[in-house]
């Protein structure tokens, strides 16, 4: 798991060379984003157990300090109704269901982007964004560089019967699924989590439609 830390720049050097004392302060990646201090990631896996922090476990600053990068994002819920419940339309990605999501492109609304990304990849014209269903946040590596990505997820519907994927996003499918059985499917912890925490909005605007 990983996990961030601000501390002062111009500690950096010394952190470097012999570790950091306190972990008093870890801090959420929205909020890590946002600080003006330096940002250190740290695997708590290689954590001992004390208050020290050794330098194996801080991963941003070999061979020299990288402050994690913010990405935003857009994607959406496109749902509909069914027999005993919402399905949702999810897409196969590397191994892994997914939600259609993707970044935004500058000067775009988040809210534009969010349709932009859906529309290009499930292969679909119509669409509409029907409310704000909060966003995820998560952390990847790339290039030698965390990058922490901000998901901000719309709730959509759709008339269109037919999907092609975007295969040059390495999308392979794009299938309705029960939401119940969504849940079981889809590949990432934080958007499971989300999944539950939105789930009785969902269920409601879905009731709605019919």
């Amino acid at each position: 798991m990983l996990r961030y830390i601000r501390v002062d720049p111009q500690k950096i050097k010394k952190i470097r060379r012999k570790g950091l004392e306190s972990q008093k302060s870890y801090a959420t990646l929205t909020r890590a984003t946002k600080a003006k201090k330096a940002i250190l990631v740290l695997d708590t896996s290689r954590l001992n157990g004390t208050r020290y922090i050794p330098l194996e476990a801080i991963l941003n600053l070999s061979p020299r300090y990288l402050r994690p990068r913010e990405v935003i994002a857009g994607g959406g819920f496109v749902v509909r109704p069914g027999k005993k419940e919402p399905k949702v339309l999810l897409i196969y990605r590397r191994g892994a269901w997914d939600l259609p999501k993707g970044k935004r492109d500058p000067g775009e609304s988040i809210k534009a982007c969010a349709l932009r990304e859906v529309r290009e990849e499930v292969g679909i014209t119509s669409l509409k964004a029907i409310g704000s269903l909060g966003k995820t946040v998560h952390t990847y590596a790339q290039k030698g560089r965390f990058h922490v990505k901000k998901t901000y997820w719309y709730l959509m519907t759709t008339s269109a019967k037919k999907f092609t994927p975007e295969e040059r996003e390495g999308i392979e499918k794009v299938k309705w699924v029960r939401w119940s059985k969504a849940k079981k499917r889809i590949g990432y912890d934080s958007l499971l989590a989300h999944m539950e925490q939105v789930e009785d909005d969902v269920f409601k605007a879905v009731k709605g439609m019919k």
